[in-house]
């Protein structure tokens, strides 16, 4: 009588006899020692963590992942207050075999940055997510990876050329900003970057959100493209959404000003439901920011789509800035091949833009199922990972 029988404790380490387990799920909501398990022949690992107030011990992470070198698919959750930097700086991991690798990690402050340790040089989609839910929270600087950790994991993740990046930025009914950035490299691999920050709607006013935070979370997302080693290489480049609306404009304005004038010449620029001012400024017969530090300076660009803007292109103001952009372009010696439009635009403005260009593409509606794909592939939703991949 009076309590239950004395519990003996199991061997270490945890199934020792399942030395050939491929797949592996671990889902808790307190720390457990990693090093309780040892799977050398393991193939799939789904870890998912929530440690409270517990400091994660990143040492733990990469012992297990170390010891198992035959893992081909990772996803690692971890919600964690905090991340314990109780690594030396110059510890990298290689997993030669994993194609696909996914770490989310959900905190209050980017923390030190994990990605930098894992190396896995066959990944064909690797995706690092950081999420913050705070109320009353300002972005905080560095919600993707500093120039040094970003210079090491792009050597780590990318086998070949850069060609495409895709940028999208959303923010769904409950005022929770999503910003994803995918790097397309030559041989179909993908390396994203996601960010995502969930307000608490009852405390954190609207305005505050719009001219606020999506004009940091803008503006960090552009100096992240910006710094990544092959920019000069990059083909393709894709914004969609970005919705300033009475944000910081001057600092998106030089972002896209800085970011433009370190980029070589584009197949494509797609500009897909976008806050056109950052891009136009510099082209309004009266500029808002004219003692901008950068103002925008296009490279060359072979084609120029603009799908669905928030500033309507009836409004005389920024249809003509779009023809002005046009013929800067021209008097530069640097002509825009072709101009596509899947928005209403005035006929005058399509009649000018011949003037400057090789030729105008109108449509009043975006892409129909029985039209041709190939037009504008990277307008395809991405609610899957490898649809943003333009294979012009």
């Amino acid at each position: 009588m009076g309590g239950p029988p004395s519990l003996v404790v199991p061997p270490l380490p945890l199934f020792k006899n399942a030395v050939n387990l491929k797949d592996f799920v671990l889902a808790v909501d307190k720390l457990p020692s990693l090093r309780h398990f040892a799977f050398p022949n393991l193939t799939t690992l789904d870890f998912s963590t929530w440690v409270g107030p517990n400091v994660f011990p990143i040492s733990q992470l990469l012992d297990f992942l170390e010891a198992s070198p035959s893992l081909q698919w990772i996803a690692l959750l971890i919600q964690a207050y905090s991340l314990h930097e109780d690594i030396p700086p110059e510890r990298v991991i290689v997993l030669p075999h994993v194609e696909t690798f996914h770490l989310d990690i959900a905190n209050d402050d980017p923390g030190c940055e994990i990605s930098p340790h894992i190396s896995c040089p066959s990944a064909k989609h690797a995706k690092f997510s950081y999420m913050l839910q705070c109320a009353g929270c300002e972005v905080p600087e560095g919600i993707y990876p500093p120039p040094d950790p970003w210079s090491m994991i792009t050597r780590q993740y990318t086998k070949g050329t850069v060609e495409q990046v895709v940028l999208k930025i959303t923010m769904d009914e409950y005022l929770t900003i999503d910003c994803l950035i995918t790097f397309w490299s030559s041989d179909g691999d993908a390396l994203q970057l996601c960010y995502t920050h969930q307000s608490i709607e009852d405390q954190d006013p609207m305005n505050e959100i719009l001219n606020e935070r999506l004009p940091d979370v803008f503006s960090q997302a552009f100096r992240t493209i910006r710094d990544h080693p092959l920019l000069a290489k990059i083909r393709y480049l894709c914004v969609r959404g970005g919705d300033l609306v009475a944000g910081n404009l001057e600092l998106a304005t030089n972002d896209v000003g800085r970011l433009f004038g370190s980029m070589g010449p584009l197949e494509k620029l797609t500009l897909d439901e976008c806050d056109l001012r950052p891009y136009l400024d510099p082209f309004l017969d009266t500029p808002q920011f004219p003692d901008a530090i950068q103002l925008a300076s296009f490279p060359s660009i072979k084609k120029l789509v603009i799908i669905n803007p928030i500033q309507s292109l009836h409004d005389e103001v920024h249809a003509s800035a779009v023809v002005q952009l046009a013929r800067s372009q021209y008097t530069r010696g640097i002509p825009i091949g072709f101009v596509t439009f899947r928005t209403s635009v005035p006929f005058l403005v399509v009649d000018e833009l011949v003037r400057w260009v090789s030729a105008v593409e109108h449509y009043e509606t975006p892409l129909g199922e029985d039209e041709d794909k190939d037009e504008d592939e990277d307008h395809e939703d991405e609610d899957h990972d490898d649809e943003d991949h333009d294979d012009d």
